[in-house]
């Protein structure tokens, strides 16, 4: 095996892992954009949710100026005896207070980092606009070139969701010396696709989105720039991305002529939940390629997909694909994605020495393949599985469970985020009561007390969906006492959910807010009320009041709470 990197928890968590409530700065708060085209695309945050010291990162806090005059937010974070750097372009939500997972994966590589706001992000000065970000991008490493005195080749890029085409388009004018971006997409598509919600009937919008799309989306086509570069670039994409579809990643690729390396990650949604599904992988895929990039050794295996008959004749579709490495003598790990062109796939992991052949089976007409070595892996005879570390192993069983509960992964996932508003906005994705899941979690939940604490919240969501299940879709087999599971998500809340963070499939959840959480929690005080314990019940109120939405309506003051004694005290709620 290669040399792995020092991984001994989760990254994000290593990250936020020391922001209690008492250091941390503040939870940031979405600000305004310039134009109506931006104010769908872009959803830049003012304050800071962490500094880079409670990471154990040691930054520089630096300033640059853009193409229009305005001061822009840098961290450069540097690693005694690097010889590399690499700038670091965000996706479209937040400020580089929230990007130092990434910063951590790329310093314990043993590579200089740089963050930086975009114009109106963070603390940088302006008003954040589509318009703007490539100049920013272009300043950013500019700077980071003079500041470190490196050559353009000895500094790489690495983009996320939006930063990805900014990633493609400054390696390319800039000649870095490598690229990696996740979540690529191609931007023409994507505003044709969401036009009319951003332009409506107005006029001067529909004016303005074609004149950007005419002189700025030509700069930054991906399509365009990645057959440009002239460095090694590699290609993540999370296979469940439910913002940007996959396929865009590998139209892309197809287009690169440099050395390239594409990873489509299993059972992983959009950026950030990639830095958790499988953390470890993914921070020695991010090391082992720029190391590779940087050595002039990305060598990757020659694949050719040939169209067989399937074994059951006319039935599917299949094809054989041959993977070959020149000049390997080892026996690898590698994982084929064998892919179409409306994003759907087929895994299959397999050894390699020199060269293999797989038959694959599909419901699809393949397109393309891909494969990639695996570094952390457990044999299983002629195959082998992932080797999850201990969070990733309890967060896909979090998923295994939730996907049952809720019928799939795509429903699971809509009906436990946006603070639980999700359960009452998506009631048609809600199936009938799974009492055969549900009865499997109750029996899962002493093996919860060695779960870490952030899956436990991840579990008080879905219990407290158990306990508060719409009556229209119970179906046959309700459950005995619902109640059962509102008292076992008691077990499972955060102590302070002012000091939770989830990392979702395209978003972030910067503390624990959840409506179906607090309906549960005053479902339970309604009961203690009816057995006579009014003590209990206050504490389940204020527990109900401190999961609710910043700004979500409700009259439970601490005054009232503390009038509560009884079950009718409540009736006006």
């Amino acid at each position: 095996m290669p040399h792995r990197l020092p991984i001994t928890l989760s990254l994000a968590a290593c990250i936020l892992l020391h922001c209690t409530a008492s250091t941390r700065g503040e939870t940031p708060k979405f600000t305004a954009t310039g134009d109506p085209i931006s104010n769908v695309c872009l959803r830049p945050m003012k304050g800071d949710y962490a500094q880079p010291e409670q990471a154990d990162l040691s930054a520089h806090r630096v300033t640059f100026t853009n193409a229009a005059g305005h001061k822009l937010r840098g961290w450069h974070i540097p690693v005694e005896g690097s010889t590399q750097s690499i700038l670091f372009c965000m996706g479209n939500t937040g400020n580089i207070s929230l990007m130092l997972p990434y910063a951590k994966i790329l310093q314990q590589a043993g590579y200089d980092v740089m963050l930086f706001d975009y114009q109106g992000y963070g603390e940088s000065e302006g008003v954040a606009g589509v318009s703007s970000l490539l100049t920013d991008s272009l300043a950013a490493f500019d700077f980071l070139k003079e500041h470190t005195g490196r050559t353009a080749n000895d500094i790489g890029v690495f983009g996320v969701s939006l930063g990805s085409i900014l990633a493609i388009t400054v390696a390319a004018e800039k000649q870095a010396g490598a690229v990696a971006v996740e979540d690529a997409f191609i931007p023409n598509e994507m505003l044709d696709r969401f036009s009319r919600r951003i332009t409506g009937d107005n006029v001067l919008t529909q004016m303005t989105l074609q004149g950007m799309k005419t002189l700025l989306l030509g700069r930054v086509d991906p399509l365009r720039n990645v057959a440009k570069l002239k460095c090694p670039v590699f290609f993540l994409h999370g296979e469940r991305d439910r913002l940007l579809p996959p396929s865009g990643t590998w139209r892309i690729a197809a287009e690169a002529t440099t050395p390239k390396r594409v990873w489509l990650i299993p059972k992983t949604g959009h950026a950030p939940e990639s830095l958790e599904t499988n953390d470890q992988e993914y921070a020695q895929q991010l090391a082992t390629f720029f190391q590779d990039a940087f050595a002039g050794t990305v060598n990757e295996p020659q694949i050719h997909l040939k169209p067989i008959a399937p074994s059951d004749g006319d039935s599917g579709h299949a094809a054989q694909v041959t993977v070959t490495a020149n000049g390997q003598r080892d026996k690898r790990p590698m994982m084929l994605a064998v892919v179409d062109e409306r994003g759907r796939r087929y895994f299959q992991n397999f050894w390699l020495s020199g060269a293999a052949t797989i038959n694959v089976e599909t419901r699809f007409a393949p397109l393309t393949a891909f494969a990639i070595r695996y570094h952390y892996v457990t044999a299983t005879g002629d195959s082998w599985e992932p080797e999850l570390s201990p969070y990733s192993q309890a967060l896909a069983r979090y998923h295994q469970h939730a996907s049952g509960v809720l019928n799939g992964s795509l429903a699971a996932d809509y009906l436990t985020r946006s603070n639980g508003l999700g359960f009452s906005n998506f009631r048609r994705l809600i199936p009938r009561f799974p009492s055969v899941d549900a009865a499997a979690i109750m029996r899962e939940l002493e093996a919860l007390d060695m779960a870490p604490d952030r899956i436990k919240a991840r579990y008080a969501r879905l219990l407290a969906r158990l306990h508060c299940w719409p009556e229209h879709r119970m179906g046959d087999s309700p459950p005995e006492d619902p109640a059962a599971f509102g008292e076992a998500m008691l077990k499972c809340l955060p102590t302070d959910p002012d000091t939770y963070y989830e990392l979702q499939n395209g978003g972030m959840q910067l503390s624990f807010r959840d409506t179906i959480v607090g309906d549960s929690l005053f479902r339970l005080a309604k009961l203690r009320l009816k057995d006579g314990k009014p003590e209990e019940a206050r504490e389940l109120l204020r527990q109900h009041v401190a999961v609710l939405p910043e700004g979500f309506p409700t009259n439970l003051t601490e005054e009232r709470i503390q009038s509560v004694s009884k079950l009718s005290d409540l009736t006006d709620e």
